[in-house]
């Protein structure tokens, strides 16, 4: 399987044992085309928040606004919009490069245009999300530090702050670490900018330097106490340097991570970047951090994260009206970016956890570990659902984990065994657990999983 394959819809089902090629998309341009179902900019208020995922429209306006002072043009210009799209082109091809370990530079203007209109809303979406789970977990202060490492125009800064004014919430301190000076001035621009005049948030001046080489770093500009240290899209560039020294990277950053803070790292989704975040995951672990979310180990001991893929899919997000504008009539699917697919880890300090279920000492579950002992044979597990639905027509496929897997395992439900007692597989979230009651244990050879057959028989419910 080429780990570099676009997602397409729902997931990559090249992922799962159940593949057909038949539903794969035919290029990996049109496992990026738009749903016929997105919602338009145009089709919505602009003073209002958007009832879908996707950019605030006082954000969208302002980069706009940032566009056309830079440019001294409308950003609609014909030439700007070739230029664009050439930028955008070249960018997704650096990425697409096989070349591990590769960089994509954003070192001139045009390129952080492109970075603007076709990456900027998905990760802005994906991690505004990310805090908005925070927040109703109840596990945000009332007053926060944010250092953002590696903040480009300040993608994760414009998210805390449009999640900061939504709570209602005290004090919030923003610094941020970037070393390119053209996404530099964007973020000059972007951050203060959506900050207004709102007196409780402080933009400290972006720190420059180069985050792998920490001497670079002015220490004395970095804040005494961090509430939220945040990697988003960063350490995906970094393939070129060992997992056990992108964990020192990161370990270096940590030191003042106050005891209840958390430490955000989200990468790509494809296959080489989400099961790398895993490796990092394990040696983080390893020096003293415990995993807040997504990964539950429900037996209270860890795993072999070495053929772990996992990643959250969301719904599609709103076009902005600048990828509508890039669009035009011909090939426009190669300048919509919607998909919200990604990987991530929250790591703290402290041993809370978003998952609080463990399997009691007496219970007649198995580790998902010990399913070679018992291959054809119906038993009951519990197991955290990992994936959305990647199964194909007529079959339903999860991807669940109990934190003891030495390879993957899926729940498979045909669908016409389909029963409303399976409701909680469907009706759960990323990373929740479940109990199975009376699945099959198959092995699968070829792709070295295994699969729980859910039979019309078999129970599913939350685990409390």
């Amino acid at each position: 399987m080429n780990p570099k394959k676009k997602f397409s819809g729902r997931g990559d089902r090249s992922s799962s044992p159940h593949s057909l090629k038949k539903n794969e998309p035919k290029s990996r341009e049109q496992a990026n085309s738009p749903s016929p179902q997105r919602i338009s900019s145009k089709d919505r208020d602009r003073n209002a928040s958007p009832a879908t995922p996707g950019m605030p429209p006082l954000l969208e306006d302002l980069i706009l606004a940032y566009i056309r002072e830079k440019i001294g043009k409308e950003p609609g210009d014909t030439s700007f919009l070739s230029r664009l799209r050439q930028a955008v082109m070249a960018q997704k091809a650096m990425y697409w490069k096989d070349n591990p370990g590769k960089k994509i530079k954003y070192g001139r203007g045009y390129d952080i245009f492109a970075y603007l209109a076709y990456h900027f809303p998905v990760y802005f979406t994906q991690f505004r999300s990310l805090l908005q789970g925070l927040a109703n977990d109840n596990v945000l202060p009332d007053e926060a530090t944010l250092l953002d490492i590696g903040t480009g125009p300040g993608v994760v800064p414009l998210a805390m702050i449009d999640l900061w004014r939504s709570q209602g919430k005290g004090k919030l301190d923003i610094f941020s670490i970037e070393r390119s000076e053209e996404h530099v001035e964007a973020y000059r621009y972007l951050v203060p900018g959506y900050v207004g005049t709102d007196s409780s948030i402080t933009v400290h001046p972006v720190i420059q330097g180069d985050l792998i080489k920490p001497s670079t770093i002015e220490h004395q500009d970095l804040p005494e106490k961090t509430t939220i240290i945040s990697f988003q899209n960063v350490l995906a560039e970094l393939e070129h340097i060992s997992i056990p020294k992108r964990a020192e990277i990161v370990l270096s950053y940590t030191k003042n991570l106050v005891e209840n803070g958390f430490l955000i790292i989200v990468e790509p989704a494809e296959l080489r970047h989400a099961t790398s975040l895993r490796l990092l995951q394990r040696e983080l672990i390893k020096s003293g951090l415990h995993v807040y979310a997504p990964c539950s180990y429900l037996w209270g001991s860890g795993c072999d994260p070495s053929s772990c893929w996992t990643f959250r899919e969301e719904h599609l997000i709103e076009t902005t009206t600048l990828m509508e504008m890039l669009a035009g009539d011909e090939e426009g699917y190669r300048f919509i970016n919607t998909d919200l697919k990604y990987a991530y880890l929250i790591l703290t300090k402290s041993t809370l956890t978003r998952c609080k279920y463990r399997i009691p000492m007496k219970n007649r579950l198995t580790r998902l570990s010990h399913l070679e002992r018992h291959a054809g044979r119906v038993i009951s597990i519990a197991g955290a659902r990992m994936s959305e639905d990647i199964g194909t027509k007529g079959m339903h496929i999860f991807k669940v984990c109990d934190g003891t897997c030495r390879e993957p395992v899926y729940a498979v439900l045909s669908s016409r065994n389909r029963r409303p007692g399976h409701s909680p597989l469907f009706n759960s979230a990323y990373g929740d657990p479940l109990i199975f009651s009376g699945v099959q244990i198959r092995r699968h050879p070829k792709h070295k999983a295994w699969n729980l057959i859910i039979s019309a028989d078999t129970r599913i419910e939350r685990a409390l």
